[in-house]
């Protein structure tokens, strides 16, 4: 039936193509067309590609041949938009198609010569006559290095172009985004420019605050929530829009921070488990002086408070503490940026830095004081939940790397609430050593969990040793003693299985009660020739029985304590 319709529209593509019914014929010929088909019909259509990303009906069909291509064809589609981009960008029907392109399927060279033509016509008649060289770069920084003097027609270009489509609230588009980071990274901070453009951000949410004010007075009612904001919102979830609210959060006033937080107030859940709009949550968090301010609007969000149900509640946290991207909001002050296990997004720890640098002239606060304050303002609904869910918590890797910072950085208002979930993760541990059953002892991240806990802090290669939690110092953390009634009458299991080095942080503790730790020292020594059939010294021969390699062979936790005994 392919080769049937092909052989029908071969030749007369572009009769089809314009057409809201027909031209789903070739969109279907192209979806189970062979490469060389659809590598003819896309020369076919190669010199009406102009025309038909800015018909209504046309346009999808540049859109299918991009994404069913491979690279050769995006090699012939996309150049057909080189010296354009200004009059497509803000075609009602093109502007879609282009961004669509340059967001998805773009090359970075491709992307680099369509974000080029921002910066002025030059740049538009260069991709048009074929000039612009395949290693161009669109970084405005680096073109302003090497030729000052276009400065100022390159920013006017930038600014009216932008501008240009805030106005018509076309404000989506990933390309526009991209620009106005270009735009905001080469203006002097401080400048008339840069105050002006912080300024159009926070206009957004203004000006529809103002019309639904004026509206309301009108009719006599009461004042409609402010529906605004639709360009701060579409910002946060691009990588380059995040960096732009981000950088206006450091960069304003107290008063400034609060109008742009307010645009966000309906869709904080939603950020936190995106990796763009997380970042914007973190930058909130990480210059907003008052607490209060931002445990209302963020905090308490990622935390339910709203939610009356708590098994719901504890869903919700549940999900993000537990997710890679949604964490990071809420552990970020439990922690530091060189933990790579949290901050795996490449570009968030330049970000935060960047961030840290521009509020010390912009922030009154301590930043330990307000790292105090939200850890305080987060612990008990995070203790709460890690007492009711361990179980659930133990088995995942986040989950694990959660309760480690939580424990050891929780400011509870109440030392009940860290009991609760000491002893809950405690009791996870309870009961026979047996892999079958799926004991937490078999699973790495626990084991590894509990080993930190019990020793009251985390290892630091910097300084080669265990770093003591204030908490331990303190006397708070009790976790090595409870820890050691729930797994007391099963420690050799413990001691020659996958967690064994739980063990020999118990036997170095110094917080483990001295009769508790006599009576372990005890029973690991009426053990020893256990622990020393799990050694293995004979290589990986030893240990080997039928042929097969027995689990626990050449077990290093068994073979440090043996050496501690």
């Amino acid at each position: 039936m392919v080769a049937e319709l092909y052989t029908i529209i071969n030749g007369r593509v572009r009769d089809f193509v314009f057409k809201h019914d027909s031209v789903r014929v070739i969109q279907c010929a192209l979806k189970y067309a062979n490469k060389e088909q659809r590598l003819n019909i896309t020369k076919e259509l190669q010199a009406d590609i102009q025309a038909l990303v800015q018909s209504k009906y046309g346009k999808f069909m540049i859109a299918k041949i991009v994404v069913e291509g491979d690279e050769e064809i995006r090699n012939l589609v996309i150049p057909e938009f080189y010296g354009n981009v200004k009059k497509f960008i803000n075609h009602p029907e093109a502007a879609w198609i282009l961004d669509d392109i340059y967001r998805q399927v773009a090359t970075k060279q491709h992307k680099a010569k369509l974000l080029r033509e921002w910066y002025g016509t030059e740049f538009a008649l260069d991709n048009k006559s074929r000039k612009t060289p395949d290693d161009c770069s669109a970084d405005l920084f680096t073109i302003l290095e090497t030729s000052p003097e276009k400065r100022k027609p390159i920013m006017d270009s930038l600014s009216s172009l932008i501008n240009q489509l805030i106005q018509k609230k076309m404000t989506a588009f990933t390309m526009l985004h991209d620009a106005m980071l270009q735009y905001l990274r080469n203006l002097k901070p401080g400048s008339a420019e840069f105050s002006e453009f912080l300024e159009s951000l926070r206009n957004d949410l203004d000006d529809a605050t103002s019309v639904a004010t004026s509206g309301a007075a009108s009719t006599g009612q009461a004042s409609a929530p402010s529906t605004g904001g639709d360009l701060l919102k579409n910002l946060a979830f691009t990588s380059s829009g995040s960096q732009i609210v981000s950088l206006a959060f450091a960069h304003s006033q107290a008063k400034e921070r609060k109008i742009l937080l307010r645009v966000y107030k309906d869709i904080i859940s939603e950020m936190a488990f995106d990796k763009n709009a997380s970042r914007v949550l973190i930058a909130a968090l990480d210059v907003i002086d008052d607490t209060r301010l931002t445990s209302k609007s963020i905090l308490s969000e990622l935390l339910a408070e709203s939610t009356n149900d708590q098994t719901e509640r504890d869903e919700k946290i549940f999900s993000i503490l537990t997710d890679k991207t949604a964490r990071v909001p809420l552990l970020y002050f439990y922690t530091n940026i060189s933990q790579k296990w949290l901050f795996t997004d490449p570009d968030l720890k330049p970000l935060i830095l960047e961030i840290e640098e521009i509020r010390k002239g912009t922030s009154k606060k301590d930043h330990e004081i307000r790292r105090k304050e939200i850890i305080t303002a987060t612990t008990d609904g995070l203790l709460g939940m890690i007492s009711r869910k361990a179980p659930e918590l133990v088995k995942t890797t986040e989950g694990c790397a959660g309760i480690v910072e939580i424990l050891l950085s929780a400011q509870s208002s109440g030392s009940s609430s860290r009991d609760d979930a000491i002893t809950a993760i405690a009791n996870t541990c309870v009961g026979p050593v047996n892999e079958e059953e799926g004991h937490v002892s078999f699973i790495p991240a626990a084991g590894k969990m509990l080993r930190t806990l019990a020793q009251g802090g985390k290892y630091d290669a910097e300084v080669g040793k265990v770093v003591i939690s204030e908490k331990t110092n303190k006397g708070g953390l009790e976790f090595v003693n409870v820890l050691y009634d729930s797994i007391k009458t099963h420690i050799v299991d413990w001691a020659t299985g996958p967690s064994s080095y739980v063990i020999v942080a118990m036997v170095e503790s110094k917080d483990l009660d001295e009769k508790k730790k006599e009576g372990l020292v005890k029973v690991l020594k009426q053990n020893k020739s256990k622990l020393e059939s799990v050694v293995g010294t004979e290589g990986k021969e030893k240990g080997k029985k039928n042929g097969k390699k027995e689990n626990n062979t050449n077990n290093a936790g068994a073979k440090m304590l043996l050496t501690l005994l």
